[in-house]
């Protein structure tokens, strides 16, 4: 897992809850607090990877509770972007996030293809499940 870096600027912290309908608000926060900044041009790879994971949380990892909280915070370095997700609900499946292969066309599902568009996007994804809570760090280059 990637370490936070001391001398990261802070660009936005938010705790909000972990529903489809919410990731329009978090993505609009995200292009506010990059306005000005060497990281706008990040931002579609940022929405694109921010929206698969909010989504990848809203529906695996509050499957029962049916609403739950997502926290984020966006810290940007002199060469990238850092974001880090906090969720309360059920861990990842093996304790890590997949390879990101992506799935079997003729099983003609429309999943699975989430994680494998996050990992071409980002430079480095970790995880950690720890005292009840899901920690996803990703890193983008900018």
């Amino acid at each position: 897992m990637a370490q936070r870096n001391a001398d990261a600027d802070l660009l936005l912290q938010l705790c909000l809850p972990a529903l489809d309908p919410v990731t329009p608000e978090i993505l609009s926060r995200i292009q506010m607090a990059l306005v000005g900044t060497r990281a706008e041009t990040a931002q579609e790879n940022l929405w694109i990877v921010v929206a698969e994971a909010l989504n990848n949380i809203a529906e695996h990892a509050y499957p029962t509770y049916g609403l739950g909280a997502v926290a984020l915070r966006l810290e940007l370095t002199d060469s990238v972007l850092r974001v880090t997700l906090v969720d309360w609900g059920v861990a990842l499946p093996f304790g890590r996030v997949t390879d990101g292969t992506a799935p079997d066309p003729s099983d003609l599902s429309e999943g699975g293809y989430g994680w494998l568009l996050i990992r071409a996007l980002v430079r480095d994804i970790g995880y950690l499940r720890e005292g009840g809570q899901n920690r996803l760090s990703i890193i983008l280059d900018i």
